[in-house]
């Protein structure tokens, strides 16, 4: 393990079977993913913040962590047990909305290393507590380990309820990835193994009920390939349980990203093309396992989904494969 520093934010790089993978502090947030390849090289497939000022910014939400919300609350206002709550106080001066959740800049501790395994094993905490947000007044304890080597990279995320009452926690990962070869995702097939996508309104909330919920076609959520497809959209996987893998895959070069997801923890897929992103314009993807859709704080249907009792744990497990030769 090194010590690394991204303009004055520290960051830890560990090297393990062929996989180099640094991490800052801040928001235990992935800059780098790189990967051995045959001839001897390597190639990166993060799209992680460059700089100590874009990480501060986070406007892409470049591989954050999301907690205890995923993506968007509506207003940034939410209902809990009969109690009204509004985040918007405690916005960040540099985010125009509420999003993403309350610890993609938090200062997360570094809890351990182990190498000793075929996978390496770097482990980081938070905590939140009522007193640093008014507006969730709800006690968790917080922990990812990423696990990786050769051509992979996981992440576990928990999530255990410390205080007295229920709470609601929502649990996601938002990696960028990129494939070598290609300067935008136009030319990439994706496929996400999806039964229903959210449809939303402008603010990108989901529809109200039922009106959410929309059957893809019959050959599924699949482009071959992405041209100009904008996408920001939610995806409900078609299984309930085992392990889902949604692929992005190169025909000009054979490679492929292949990311699982367990149903039973993470039902949703929202995959992001990057249309909006000031000069980094489609140039990475973002495939987000998350345990319930945006706004689920709001949605009486996700009620089992949020709801977390005094001491009980929620979990969320990830992983990131990169296939040389698909």
């Amino acid at each position: 393990m090194e010590r690394g520093d991204l303009g004055g934010e520290p960051t830890v790089i560990v090297r393990h079977g062929g996989t180099r993978l640094e991490v800052a502090l801040a928001g235990a947030t992935v800059l780098r993913w790189s990967t051995s390849t045959p001839d001897g090289g390597t190639v990166e497939l993060a799209a992680g913040y460059a700089s100590a000022a874009e990480l501060e910014r986070n406007l892409s939400g470049a591989f954050a962590i999301m907690a205890p919300f995923a993506n968007r609350l509506r207003g940034g206002r939410y209902t809990f047990d009969g109690s009204e709550y509004d985040l918007r106080p405690e916005m960040h001066p540099q985010d125009t909305e509420v999003i993403h959740g309350l610890v993609r800049r938090a200062r997360w501790r570094l809890d351990g290393v182990d190498t000793s395994g075929e996978l390496a094993a770097l482990t980081l905490s938070t905590t939140i507590r009522p007193e640093q947000h008014a507006g969730y007044p709800f006690a968790l304890d917080l922990e990812v380990v990423f696990r990786f080597g050769g051509q992979r990279l996981g992440a576990e995320l928990r999530a255990r309820n410390v205080g007295p009452t229920d709470a609601p926690v929502v649990l996601g990962w938002h990696p960028y990835l990129t494939l070598p070869g290609h300067e935008t995702v136009n030319g990439l097939r994706l496929t996400v193994p999806a039964r229903t996508r959210v449809a939303v309104d402008e603010q990108l909330i989901p529809l109200a009920g039922e009106e959410a919920y929309r059957e893809v076609d019959d050959d599924g959520a699949s482009w071959d390939p992405l041209d100009d497809t904008r996408l920001d959209t939610a995806f409900l996987l078609a299984q309930t349980d085992g392990v889902a893998s949604t692929w992005l895959r190169s025909p000009m070069t054979g490679r492929s990203i292949e990311v699982r997801q367990r149903a039973d923890q993470a039902p949703v897929m929202h995959v992001f093309t990057a249309d909006t992103l000031p000069g980094k314009e489609r140039q990475s993807i973002a495939l987000e396992p998350v345990s319930a859709v945006a706004d689920a704080f709001n949605r009486e249907e996700w009620d089992d989904r949020v709801r977390l009792a005094p001491a009980a744990v929620r979990e969320l497990s990830t992983e990131i494969i990169h296939h040389p030769n698909s």
